[in-house]
């Protein structure tokens, strides 16, 4: 899926298009895939960073195979799943041995969290908004959210937030409208706040 990402991502910056053959043999072959994973206790990820791997594969996924424009797909218990994975990310932190590569010497990481970690958050959580979690009752908690690993990362830009997002999965030409408009809100919202002060 990785994959599919940076070719579709280079097809739309060059202009040209995917095989129509090759599109539906990705998106059955990956869709297959998750759907059969199984936790392997073989596996070296800890279970918290498989579960935000899974969760962001399947809502990436969503929204780039099977949503079509103007028919959005609201899976509840998708969404339900998604947030509740999102809460506990929040007490969890990242003290996980898999996650402890390049660690960064920063006071702004939240207690606990790496850079890799909270990365991986960042991610997840644009995949939740741009599939299922862009409904209104999602909203304020997804800005939060997004807010704070922002901050803990050190992003101040929505080109510093795209770059993190480019280096996971995403396809510009299906996430970027979204994903801008609500880190530009979250900016604009962060200058508010900070006169109000």
């Amino acid at each position: 899926m990785q994959e599919f990402s940076r070719s579709a991502n280079l097809a739309f910056q060059t202009g040209r298009k995917m095989r129509g053959e090759l599109f539906q043999e990705i998106l059955i072959s990956a869709q297959y895939r998750l759907l059969a994973l199984e936790a392997e206790e073989s596996h070296r990820n800890p279970p918290l960073v498989d579960s935000m791997v899974e969760m962001g594969m399947l809502a990436f996924s969503t929204v780039t195979f099977l949503q079509i424009e103007g028919l959005p797909i609201h899976t509840e218990d998708f969404a339900t799943k998604l947030r509740q994975l999102l809460d506990s990310l929040a007490s969890s932190g990242s003290s996980h041995p898999a996650l402890k590569e390049n660690e960064p010497d920063q006071a702004a990481l939240l207690p606990g969290e790496t850079e890799v970690f909270l990365k991986l958050k960042l991610w997840l959580f644009f995949m939740g908004y741009n599939s299922v979690l862009d409904q209104p009752k999602h909203q304020q908690f997804v800005s939060f959210g997004i807010s704070e690993t922002m901050g803990a990362l050190g992003l101040s830009t929505w080109t510093a937030v795209r770059d993190v997002l480019m280096a996971h999965m995403w396809v510009d030409w299906t996430h970027k409208t979204k994903g801008k408009a609500l880190v530009e809100s979250i900016l604009v919202n962060q200058v508010k706040s900070q006169r109000y002060e």
